[in-house]
């Protein structure tokens, strides 16, 4: 009778850590090493990170914030480029969500 009683509070307290996995997060965060190709045969290769950050509003639509930064060095020349987007995020948050993301943006770059 003991087992008995013992596996059943074991399941319980595994289906109730089942469940709270199962909850929606409020925001996802997304930081990465990122290479950038400026230029075509003859450009240059650029090294940076990226940081990406969206909020959810409800369960389907959220907004999407996306900075990056990048450093070149051509011909003893520093070169920095800083990209930046955001827009709207529409998903269905489901096991593999199908998503629609549009991010109109702007880039800046810089030479010294």
């Amino acid at each position: 009778m003991r087992k008995i009683l013992f596996l059943a509070v074991g399941i319980f307290g595994l289906s109730v850590s089942a469940v709270r996995a199962q909850e929606l997060p409020a925001a996802d965060l997304s930081v990465g090493y990122s290479y950038f190709r400026e230029g075509f045969s003859n450009g240059v290769n650029a090294n940076g990170g990226t940081a990406a950050f969206t909020g959810y509003a409800n369960r389907w639509l959220g907004i999407t914030g996306d900075f990056g930064g990048y450093h070149a060095s051509p011909f003893g020349v520093s070169a920095n480029t800083y990209t930046f987007l955001v827009g709207p995020r529409f998903s269905a948050r489901v096991a593999f969500p199908p998503r629609l993301v549009d991010l109109p943006g702007a880039q800046a770059a810089e030479s010294t």
